[in-house]
């Protein structure tokens, strides 16, 4: 459980390297599914780098161990997406929140497939699921409201924003931007 926090941790924080490092080896008494979401982990820290073929053996590896990992899912399905297969993509970020109904990540990579193909509703649908699973502000909020913004819901953008901003999100330049797009698509041109 220790491992995994800490390969989480880092892997929020964007240390790619200290997850890489923490990936190498694991101890062999590990359960296979802890097992899968630390090379899930580790492949994601790869995709990060653009390592695709390493990730995609990695992952090949992580499946085989825990075919059910949310984790190993995900990161597979983050994979497809790179490499621009949205349909398998989306399949296996479906499997996984039907394993784990309460994946924030598993939503949040849903909804932004689906905002990839333009069905922002669905996404917007995907990203309340998504916010709803984490029980602190997050980078979700700023997703969910850009997509308000695209659709015109520009209350919705703006508390998303606000909740943002009163969380210590001010100077994060993906906020500012949805901010900025928001007043933009207001027609606020100045602000």
């Amino acid at each position: 459980d220790v491992a995994l926090l800490i390969v989480r941790s880092a892997y929020m924080q964007g240390q790619y390297d200290r997850v890489l490092a923490e990936t190498e080896s694991f101890p062999p008494e590990l359960d296979d599914s802890v097992s899968a979401d630390l090379l899930g982990y580790r492949a994601l820290a790869l995709l990060q780098q653009q390592k695709y073929r390493s990730a995609d053996a990695v992952l090949e590896i992580a499946l085989d161990l825990a075919d059910d990992s949310v984790m190993a899912l995900l990161a597979k399905a983050s994979y497809e997406a790179q490499v621009g297969r949205l349909e398998t993509a989306m399949g296996l970020a479906s499997r996984a929140v039907e394993i784990d109904p309460a994946s924030a990540e598993g939503w949040a990579l849903i909804g932004e497939l689906l905002s990839a193909r333009g069905n922002l509703t669905e996404a917007r649908d995907a990203y309340d699921k998504a916010v709803a699973s984490r029980p602190y502000v997050s980078m979700l909020f700023a997703r969910r409201a850009y997509i308000n913004a695209q659709m015109g819901e520009f209350a919705a953008a703006d508390t998303d924003i606000n909740k943002l901003l009163e969380n210590g999100f001010k100077r994060v330049p993906y906020v500012n931007f949805v901010q900025g797009y928001t007043e933009f698509r207001r027609g606020n041109f100045a602000e």
